[in-house]
């Protein structure tokens, strides 16, 4: 694990104003607790802690001036609300010879043969908690994911450990997979289906009136002609049997 070496200083001025000072100063408020001992409030630059922090640096050992040096380990990190500037950290205090668990970033390198057969990589954790004493702690662990056939995963006991550095997580624990993802099909609910029920067995608003009609219809369309057929034949018919008799009346009177 790489160790980064700080300059920093005991904080007489606790709580929101001296924190404020601080930072106005610039400089990072911390605070240091663990291993029995009561927290202490200190400070740190905030060019070269930021800079630690960047680098990857988790352990860090605190130049105290007259109290000498101080092993730590980063606990947490807080930033200010768009996540530009550190403005507080905690550190854990670590013994030379007691054991700490703590969770170790993995790195994931390859590609899985699984993904020429539609498989998809899905990294589940990318951190594995493990034990060990301050002088055995990783610095990060590497995971070659390229011989991953299609429907396998990498399980957290699968990982190798260097020597002094136990596991400190279930072994059965999934870190990465390889595998289809499924496409999740909701079910409709008891109320859409009763609703959709409903819809396919009622009838159509005006279904049964335009039917009527349209059953009348053929049946309106036969008397038309029927009514017509009776004013044609006395006006046809009888009209052109009047004409002629009315004609040859009137040649009878001539002569």
């Amino acid at each position: 694990m790489k160790v980064v070496s700080l300059k920093s200083e005991i904080r007489t001025e606790t709580g929101k104003g001296g924190s404020r000072r601080s930072r106005r100063l610039g400089k990072v408020p911390a605070i240091i607790y663990g291993e029995g001992k009561p927290p202490e409030a200190i400070a740190l630059p905030q060019h070269e802690f930021r800079m630690a922090i960047d680098a990857g640096a988790r352990v860090i050992d605190l130049d105290m001036a007259a109290r000498g040096v101080e092993r730590v380990l980063l606990s947490e990190l807080q930033f200010d609300p768009l996540g530009m500037n550190l403005i507080h950290a905690d550190f854990l205090r670590m013994d030379p010879e007691h054991e700490i668990t703590l969770a170790i970033p993995i790195d994931f390198e390859g590609a899985p043969k699984g993904l020429a057969e539609g498989g998809v990589l899905t990294i589940l954790r990318d951190t594995l908690e493990v034990r060990c004493l301050p002088r055995d702690i990783p610095e990060h662990f590497l995971v070659d994911v390229s011989g991953m056939e299609l429907n396998t995963t990498i399980s957290a006991g699968a990982i190798p450990l260097p020597a002094g550095v136990k596991l400190a997580e279930e072994a059965h624990d999934t870190i990465v997979t390889c595998a289809i993802p499924r496409v999740k099909v909701e079910e409709p609910t008891a109320a859409e289906v009763a609703a959709a029920a409903a819809a396919e067995g009622a009838p159509v608003a005006g279904a049964e009136g335009a039917e009527g009609a349209a059953a009348a219809a053929p049946g309106a369309a036969g008397a038309a002609p029927a009514a017509g057929g009776k004013p044609g034949a006395v006006g046809g018919k009888g009209g052109a049997a009047a004409a002629p008799a009315a004609e040859g009346k009137g040649d009878k009177k001539k002569k």
